[in-house]
């Protein structure tokens, strides 16, 4: 999830739909590993602080993703209450015993130790997931044509993960003090990432012909230079000194780059991305 949220970025830092899906991915990501740092037997007091910062963020991306996604301009009014609540709560998990205090491990179970602001936290994760739901499935049916396929898988992919994960790691814990099964909560995002990918494969979400010519073209100038450094270094160290034998390919390189570049980027658009 989170190189997919690298990826998506790289290709469109100033796109905010692409910068909330990577928040996502992070607050994804660091929640998912602290609970693993957690029961490979690290610091459960700190790590258990970083797993309610990353659901922190995680929570208020998704929310902030179901607003975003399918406006043709996405303005920063829009996801005002999910940044300025996220932040908030992700302040008070890192930094305060206000919503986790700490966490215990008992037969492999993470058993955490709440603070008193963690049901306002609660309710605030279980409003984002269902909200985030809503919003998604009522784009879903009033959209057509590309959009609406983009939404579709978009929609099963949050719900398949976001339902089990808020029961499991949320209303399981928070209100039954059922603890069990809060460690398989991460792995139900699987379906998360296996339906965006599919969206962006199939369905040109997040401008799939723009990220594909990029890195098409990035591989073939990094198979290029690779290909290029070992055969010249090679060649050269055989009729030159180290410093010459390593100066030449190298200048060589640079002086090609931007030339190569663009050739490589005028024939990947005339043989593989044009109708």
């Amino acid at each position: 999830n989170l190189f997919l949220g690298l990826f998506i970025l790289r290709a469109n830092p100033k796109k905010r739909i692409n910068q909330i899906y990577f928040s996502l991915t992070f607050g994804l990501a660091a929640w998912a590993l602290s609970f693993a740092a957690i029961l490979v037997g690290g610091d459960s007091a700190l790590f258990s602080r970083f797993v309610f910062f990353g659901a922190s963020i995680l929570v208020s991306a998704i929310l902030s993703f179901s607003l975003i996604i399918g406006e043709i301009k996405g303005k920063v009014y829009q996801i005002l209450f999910p940044l300025i609540a996220g932040f908030i709560f992700a302040v008070l998990s890192l930094f305060t015993k206000f919503i986790i205090a700490g966490s215990s491990i008992t037969q492999k179970d993470i058993k955490m130790n709440y603070g008193p602001l963690y049901q306002l936290f609660l309710l605030y994760a279980i409003f984002c997931v269902f909200v985030s739901i809503y919003f998604l499935f009522k784009k879903f049916r009033h959209s057509s044509s590309l959009l609406r396929q983009q939404l579709k898988y978009t929609f099963l992919g949050f719900a398949l993960f976001l339902i089990p994960a808020i029961i499991t790691n949320g209303i399981l814990p928070g209100v039954f003090g059922i603890s069990a099964f809060n460690k398989f909560g991460p792995v139900f995002s699987l379906f998360l990432v296996s339906f965006i990918g599919y969206a962006i494969y199939k369905h040109r979400l997040f401008d799939i012909k723009f990220i594909l010519r990029k890195s098409t073209v990035f591989a073939l100038i990094l198979t290029f230079i690779a290909t290029f450094w070992l055969l010249g270094t090679t060649f050269v160290f055989k009729y030159f000194p180290p410093f010459l034998a390593v100066f030449i390919p190298s200048f060589i390189i640079t002086v090609s780059f931007i030339p190569l570049k663009n050739f490589l980027e005028r024939l990947t658009e005339k043989y593989f991305f044009t109708k």
